[in-house]
C-alpha cells in the first residue's frame, strides 16, 4: 500500500495539477463574466473546441505561436457575436443556439480534420509551434524545486492575472458594479439609464477571447497537437466550477484546481493497476457532486430570501 501511495502521490503530482487545471480556469472566468450578466452561456465548450482546432490548423500553417493564439480569440469573439445576435436581436433561445454551436463544433471539427491535416483523429507536426516556457536556471539543480516552480508554459503563469484581473473588474470598477446591475434587475439598471443588451454582449464578447484563449492553451500549450473532442466537457467543467464558486472568479479558480487535481491524479492511479474506465470518469463525478452541492447552496439561499419576503409583507 505504501509503495502504490508513493509512486501516486509525488511532487509532481502539483505541477500536473496546475497545468490540468488551467484550460477549466479560463473557461470557468468565461462562465463568470456571462453569469454576472445573467448570460446563460453553454457555448463556452464549442468555443474552446474550435478553438482548439485553429490555434492548431493557424501554428501549423505559419510556424507562429502568437498568431494562432490571437486568431483563436478572435474567433471565439466572433462565435460569441453570434449568440449576442441571435439571442438579442433575433430573440432566439440561447440555449438552443449554444448547443447547436457545441454540436457544430464537434462535427465541424471531424469534418475538417482530414481536409485541412490530412488525416482523421489525431494530428500533430514538427511545424507546430507551441506556447514557449518559461524556466529560471535558479531552480535548475533542485529537481523538486525545478518540478514546482520551473517549465509553465506562458499562459499558465498569466492565469492568476487573469484571475485577479477579472476579479478587479467586476468587483472594483464602475463597468463591473454596471454589469452586475444588469444580472441582478435589468429592470433597475434600465431605470438607471444603462443599456443592459449593451453589457450582455459585452460579457457574451469577453467570454467567447477567454474561451478562445482557453481551446488554444490546449492545443499549443497543454499539448502540441490536435485531436476529435479533445476538449472533453472542460468547458461544462468550468460551468460547474463557476457555480461552485458563486460566480466569484478566485473560488471558481480554486474549485478548478479540484477537477485539475482529480485529472491528474487518475493519470496517475492508471500505474498503479485501477482499471482505466474507473479513472476517466472521476473529473466527471467531481463536476455532478460540485454541482449539487452549488444547486443546494442556491436553493438553501433562495429560501431564504422567500422567507424574508414574506416575514415583510406580514410585518406590513
Amino acid at each position: 500500500m505504501s509503495e502504490i501511495f508513493s509512486t501516486i502521490f509525488t511532487y509532481q503530482l502539483f505541477h500536473a495539477a496546475i497545468r490540468c487545471s488551467v484550460p477549466i480556469i479560463y473557461a470557468s472566468l468565461a462562465c463568470t463574466i456571462c453569469h454576472k450578466a445573467n448570460v446563460f452561456n453553454m457555448s463556452v465548450e464549442g468555443v474552446m473546441l474550435f478553438s482548439c482546432f485553429i490555434a492548431a490548423a493557424v501554428s501549423n500553417a505559419t510556424g507562429s505561436w502568437i498568431i494562432a493564439v490571437l486568431v483563436s480569440m478572435l474567433f471565439g469573439v466572433l462565435v460569441s457575436g453570434f449568440l449576442a445576435v441571435g439571442s438579442m436581436k433575433f430573440k432566439g433561445n440561447i440555449v438552443i443556439l449554444a448547443i447547436a454551436i457545441n454540436m457544430l463544433a464537434t462535427a465541424g471539427t471531424r469534418f475538417l480534420m482530414p481536409l485541412i491535416f490530412g488525416v482523421s483523429g489525431s494530428y500533430t507536426s514538427s511545424k507546430m509551434a507551441s506556447i514557449p516556457t518559461v524556466s529560471h536556471p535558479f531552480f535548475q539543480d533542485n529537481a523538486v524545486l525545478t518540478s514546482l516552480f520551473n517549465n509553465y508554459n506562458l499562459f499558465e503563469l498569466l492565469c492568476p492575472v487573469f484571475v485577479v484581473l477579472l476579479w478587479f473588474m467586476l468587483f472594483k470598477t464602475v463597468w463591473g458594479l454596471r454589469l452586475r446591475t444588469v444580472g441582478l434587475n435589468e429592470m433597475c439598471a434600465q431605470t438607471a439609464g444603462l443599456t443592459s443588451n449593451r453589457y450582455k454582449v459585452q460579457a457574451l464578447l469577453i467570454a467567447g477571447a477567454l474561451g478562445g484563449l482557453a481551446g488554444a492553451h490546449m492545443s499549443l500549450g497543454y499539448v502540441t497537437m490536435f485531436s476529435e473532442n479533445m476538449v472533453q466537457g472542460r468547458g461544462f467543467m468550468g460551468m460547474a466550477a463557476m457555480y461552485f464558486g458563486n460566480a466569484n472568479p478566485i473560488i471558481a479558480a480554486l474549485a478548478c484546481l479540484i477537477f485539475g487535481a482529480c485529472e491528474a491524479l487518475g493519470a496517475r492511479v492508471q500505474l498503479v493497476g485501477i482499471p482505466s474506465q474507473f479513472v476517466l470518469m472521476l473529473p466527471y463525478i467531481i463536476t455532478v457532486v460540485v454541482l449539487v452541492i452549488a444547486m443546494a447552496s442556491a436553493a438553501r439561499k433562495e429560501r431564504r430570501l422567500k422567507s424574508a419576503k414574506r416575514y415583510i409583507t406580514v410585518g406590513r
